[in-house]
């Protein structure tokens, strides 16, 4: 059973493009493991805020949320 390629190429892209998307998805996978496995995750603040949200509580400041995007902005 053999692949039929296109004069264009297009099955070839389209199985690069596959690899790619794939180890893409490997590597987030493993980087969202290693940040839960993280001894900086804090597992009470994470319930708290989940309480708060729930409970309709949790409010979210505008104005810090800016600020930190302007200061990550600069810094990259």
């Amino acid at each position: 059973m053999g692949i039929d390629i296109d004069a264009n190429g297009t099955e070839k892209r389209n199985s690069e493009f596959i690899q790619k998307a794939l180890k893409r998805i490997k590597k987030n996978e493993e980087m969202q493991g290693a940040a839960m496995a993280s001894p900086d995750v804090r597992t009470e603040k994470v319930e708290q805020i989940k309480m708060q949200i729930n409970s309709g509580t949790y409010k979210i400041s505008t104005e810090e949320i800016a600020e930190q995007l302007i200061e990550e902005a600069m810094e990259n």
